[in-house]
């Protein structure tokens, strides 16, 4: 009974947050928690119907347009531009790449992207999903609107390490290239430090 209520919660905020997409309007997601994606996603073609193309915030390499064309091609994305994700606080894991954590007074500054389903699967094979990175629906600010995207995140592992130089000048490339703030560049940078 739990499950159901849950599940048509979530549903009616994706529509909102869809709706408001075509119409310009403010959904009012303010309220809506961080959802792994697999407890609504268990009919992936319905779940695309109300959703249409997917949303998808960046915040390490993939902020990068070389990269994003890499993985997926071209045709298969949408640069909508930056985007903010507050909540979360950006370190670089045990594996020296780009994870995020629960932090309430912390924001992260990253990339908004109008992805299609093939770019998705495409995504989710790089990012090891779902035994590497998992997939979450997270609340983020574009444009000053409140809307949920996809999110890569590792979950319990809470490790730091330094990234390599390539990994890192990918990663910075995309923040400035989407014009990310000065001081969230120099915070990357000295977290690579």
């Amino acid at each position: 009974m739990k499950k159901s209520l849950y599940l048509l919660i979530l549903f009616i905020a994706l529509f909102m947050a869809a709706c408001s997409q075509k119409t310009g309007l403010d959904s009012n997601t303010q309220d809506l928690p961080s959802v792994n994606v697999d407890m609504i996603n268990a009919n992936n073609e319905q779940n695309k119907d109300i959703m249409g193309d997917w949303l998808y915030f960046a915040y390490g390499s993939n902020m990068n347009s070389d990269r994003m064309q890499d993985r997926c091609g071209a045709d298969n994305f949408t640069d909508l531009g930056k985007a903010n994700l507050v909540g979360y606080d950006f370190y670089f894991y045990g594996k020296g790449h780009a994870n995020i954590k629960l932090y309430a007074s912390k924001m992260i500054e990253g990339v908004l992207w109008n992805i299609n389903e093939e770019c998705l699967k495409k995504l989710d094979q790089v990012e090891g999903y779902p035994n590497v990175y998992q997939r979450q629906a997270v609340k983020v600010n574009w444009q000053n609107k409140n809307i949920l995207a996809q999110v890569y995140i590792v979950e319990k592992d809470n490790t730091r390490s330094k990234p390599s130089a390539e990994y890192l000048q990918t990663v910075l490339t995309g923040a400035q290239e989407h014009n990310l703030s000065e001081n969230y560049i120099q915070k990357i940078k000295a977290l690579a430090e």
